[in-house]
């Protein structure tokens, strides 16, 4: 299994819009630098030939600034 980072654009709260990877799909699971599950993807959105997608966090003290989506 591949890790791939994923871009955050944006946050608010406990919600993230990332730049969507090849992989992606909706309840993919996204994980930290270490493994560990900290939310999924609950929406797809912008342009099929750039897509972004909505992540909610699982927990909103989440303070790292890697995110990864496991291909």
């Amino acid at each position: 299994m591949v890790l791939d980072k994923l871009e955050i654009i944006s946050r608010k709260g406990n919600e993230l819009v990332v730049k969507l990877v090849d992989c992606m799909s909706m309840d993919s699971r996204i994980v930290d630098g270490t493994g560990t599950n900290v939310g999924k993807l609950v929406r797809v959105m912008g342009p099929v030939s750039a897509p972004y997608g909505l992540v909610r966090l699982q927990q909103n003290d989440f303070r790292g600034t890697e995110l990864f989506i496991r291909c």
